[in-house]
Parts: C-alpha cells; sequence; structure tokens
C-alpha cells in the first residue's frame, strides 16, 4: 500500500508524457491513445466498483484478477468481510425470529480470523471463541490458514466469484477447529 502513490504520480507523468508523445505524430494517434487509456481506466474503475468496500483486494487482469490471485495471496487479510458478514447474520436471525438458546441470551461464534473485528461487529449479543465447540455459528475469513467447515452455509461475503467471509451454522454439529495447523 505504501508504494502505491508513487506509483500513481508515475503512472501520470508516464501518461501525460505518452499523450503529448501520440499528440506530436498526429490527431488520429492521440484520439486512438486516448480511447485506450480510457478504456484500461473503465475497466479497472468497474473492477473497484464491483469489489466495494474491499479495493484493497484488487488484482489486474495480467494476474488473474481476484479470482486468480485468490490461489496464491490472502486477500481480505483485515478480516474487513467481517463487518458484512455480521451484518448479515444478525439481519439472518433477526428476519427468522431466531433466538439463543434457552439459558443464554446471546449466541456463541466461534471465528477464524480477526475475532475482535468480529466482535464489534456482532455486538453485545453475541459472544466470539475460537473454539467451535458449543458454538452456535462459525464465521470464517476465507484464507489459507481456516478451514472449510462442513454445515450449512448461512451467508457468505462474495466478490467476483472468490468467498471472502463465510457463515456456517454449526448448532448441533461437531466441527474440527477452524484454523488448519
Amino acid at each position: 500500500m505504501f508504494i502505491v502513490p508513487p506509483i500513481a504520480v508515475v503512472a501520470g507523468i508516464a501518461c501525460a508524457w505518452g499523450l503529448d508523445w501520440l499528440r506530436a505524430r498526429g490527431t488520429a494517434a492521440w484520439i486512438a491513445g486516448l480511447a485506450a487509456l480510457t478504456v484500461g481506466l473503465t475497466a479497472t474503475v468497474r473492477d473497484m466498483v464491483q469489489l466495494h468496500p474491499y479495493q484493497y483486494a484488487y488484482f489486474n487482469a495480467l494476474a488473474g484478477g481476484v479470482r486468480g490471485a485468490d490461489r496464491g495471496y490472502m486477500l481480505d487479510y483485515w478480516g474487513l468481510a467481517f463487518k458484512q458478514a455480521t451484518d448479515q447474520l444478525r439481519t439472518e436471525l433477526k428476519t427468522t425470529g431466531a433466538k439463543p438458546p434457552s439459558g443464554r441470551a446471546y449466541w456463541i461464534v466461534a471465528v477464524c480470523g480477526p475475532q475482535r473485528v468480529a466482535q464489534v461487529g456482532f455486538g453485545s449479543k453475541f459472544r466470539t471463541t475460537s473454539d467451535p465447540k458449543g458454538a452456535d455459528f462459525a464465521l470464517v475469513l476465507r484464507e489459507f490458514y481456516c478451514r472449510e467447515v462442513n454445515a450449512p452455509v448461512v451467508t457468505e461475503v462474495v466478490r467476483e466469484g472468490v468467498a471472502f467471509a463465510t457463515v456456517y451454522d454449526i448448532r448441533g454439529r461437531t466441527v474440527r477447529p477452524l484454523s488448519t495447523p
């Protein structure tokens, strides 16, 4: 992230130089260069809009886009998708009228990823833990260090066909530890 501003400055200078160079070769060359620049910028802006608010996970087409990068890079390393996942789970529980098990005034959610981000997103009617034993749901950051869970999916945060975070319903199920060894 720290090199993006200098790269943007260098790219702006290079584009200005390139357009000046094309203008010196004639109006047709300048218009063709401007059209190519516009197409490239439009594609990137479209990708950023589709990824919102996870633009930091952007990879260009040469890298295979987000889907291609998912195989080799950690995309949601800050766990920002937890905010959307927690909102979606709270909405689902409210819509269905679900209540925590008797004897508890809160839901327990096992988390693989940044627990503090999840706890803040959930609020006071939820408790987070790293241990899935006795938990009602599992919130999993879809990165290499979190296991797939064999349970029904309650909600999922997806961009460009790549899951960033998934909430599983693990009530009454035996689930292995969420983190890979």
